[in-house]
């Protein structure tokens, strides 16, 4: 098989990445490989689904300017892809006097990221947001929010199959057969393989019969293969 690109990992950074290129380069033949039996196996799944809103980034940095942009980007792809998720809002709290300086300076650099609707608040209003709150003061942040990322990665996979890529799944066999005990949603490609070397422009997969793949650029978004 021949690609132009292939890129390697089916977390979100991956998967956003492919359907970038694509929607950016139509024509382009691609293909994403995940080791796992299904998307967002490893830090895309397992963390606590937070929207960022980017109130923590010194103000003008490239944290603070991607943050923010990536925070409306989700948002504009949930709402076009009705992926569900919810902007619940959060409080940051002081504990205790010392503490008072540093949340003013926090909230006075989300003003700086451009944050809205934030609001300092005192231990009478954190009470009423949450009775068990032990803090002073606090920043209440609107626009921070939850959701499933799995969600999220789901649709990329599907977009980027609407728009021409090939998402395939490689996983050790270990003498099973995968596809029969494994649910795909979507009834991707499982190329059921055991491992792969890179070796210029080609990755030769093993099994009980070979797999090639060329390519003309790889990116890598997965650390352990």
């Amino acid at each position: 098989m021949k690609y132009d690109v292939v890129i390697i990992g089916g977390g979100i950074v991956g998967l956003a990445s492919a359907l970038k290129l694509l929607e950016k380069q139509p024509k382009l033949k691609l293909a994403l490989l995940e080791k796992e039996a299904q998307l967002a196996q490893h830090q895309t799944g397992n963390n606590s689904g937070v929207i960022h809103s980017g109130l923590y980034y010194k103000p003008g940095s490239l944290k603070a300017k991607n943050c923010i942009e990536g925070y409306h980007m989700l948002l504009k792809f949930c709402d076009e892809n009705n992926i569900a998720y919810d902007l619940c809002g959060k409080v940051v709290v002081a504990t205790e006097i010392s503490e008072i300086d540093r949340l003013h300076d926090l909230y006075n650099r989300g003003i700086e990221n451009g944050l809205e609707g934030l609001e300092l608040l005192d231990e009478k209003q954190l009470k009423a947001i949450e009775p068990y709150l032990a803090g002073i003061q606090g920043i209440r942040v609107p626009q921070t929010g939850i959701i499933n990322y799995k969600d999220v990665c789901t649709k990329l996979a599907k977009k980027i199959e609407e728009n021409g890529g090939e998402v395939s799944f490689i996983y050790p066999n270990q003498g099973q057969n995968h596809l029969g005990d494994t649910d795909f949603e979507d009834n991707y490609d499982c190329i059921g393989i055991i491992c792969f070397d890179i070796d210029d422009n080609n990755i030769k997969i093993e099994e009980d019969m070979n797999y090639d793949i060329e390519m003309e650029k790889v990116i890598l978004y997965q650390d352990d293969w």
